[in-house]
């Protein structure tokens, strides 16, 4: 479990970063609602094209849904590209501090500990904060917003099925 303070002075490296951080969440909605519109509108075209006969609505559907794909992948590629660079800007930070850190410290520190375990500890720690930042937190945010909207849709489905669904479940 994270320290506070390693979590405050991260938060103060990512400061920076503020408005891409919440473009790069913005993002992770339209993402995910995109994600789930998809299932909606075909089954929307499906259940009232079927029973009322109207080929006409898989048309506009059709339309529709290569629109939502068209705009998921633009979503997406975005997404990647801006927490990418928050990524990296973050991990070269980090690095630099570290580097810095290193530095500073005395002689018979480096005497106790050999270089090599040293600079390995600090790659492999630097390089596993840089995938959590780069792609653990996107995918905990999506996942955990389409939990939140796939219970929010149930619910407007059917809410007794929804209760007991999730009280089975849990």
């Amino acid at each position: 479990m994270a320290q506070p303070d390693t979590l405050r002075r991260s938060l103060v490296m990512l400061r920076p970063a503020r408005p891409q951080i919440v473009l790069a969440v913005v993002l992770t909605v339209l993402v995910t609602l995109a994600t789930l519109a998809g299932p909606w509108l075909l089954g929307y075209a499906i259940d009232n094209g079927l029973t009322q006969h109207r080929s006409d609505l898989f048309d506009r559907a059709s339309v529709i849904y290569l629109v939502i794909a068209v705009a998921l992948f633009i979503f997406t590629a975005w997404q990647t590209m801006i927490v990418g660079r928050v990524g990296e800007s973050f991990v070269r930070d980090l690095r630099d501090g570290v580097f810095g850190h290193l530095l500073g410290l005395s002689p018979k520190f480096f005497d106790r500990t050999p270089s090599g375990t040293l600079l390995s500890r600090m790659t492999s720690d630097v390089d596993a904060l840089q995938v959590l930042v780069e792609v653990g937190l996107i995918q905990l945010a999506r996942a955990l917003l389409t939990l939140l909207l796939l219970v929010v849709f149930l619910f407007g489905l059917s809410w007794k099925l929804t209760l007991a669904g999730l009280v089975l479940g849990s």
